[in-house]
């Protein structure tokens, strides 16, 4: 599940499926939803698209940054004494 950080400096609402459904964030807080990014992770994308078809999102750059995992060092390899 993607989690995406507000940096727009104002509070987003965030909508669910239905247009009812909507959730506040607040600038710097996170917003995580359900689904996969399916495309934008190129770095001239406008946008983050979670999700396929009918159930496709957008989350605007300059509205959202991705919490990407962070990538962990390989540990070196003990030698042997």
């Amino acid at each position: 599940m993607p989690k995406f950080k507000n940096i727009s400096g104002d509070t987003l609402e965030v909508r669910g499926l239905r247009a009812y459904d909507t959730t506040p964030v607040e600038a710097g807080k996170y917003a995580e939803v359900d689904g996969e990014v399916t495309a934008g992770l190129e770095d001239d994308a406008d946008a983050y698209v979670v999700g396929e078809g009918d159930q496709a999102r957008a989350w605007p750059k300059a509205l959202w940054e991705l919490d990407a995992p962070k990538k962990t060092q390989p540990k070196p390899a003990e030698k042997e004494s």
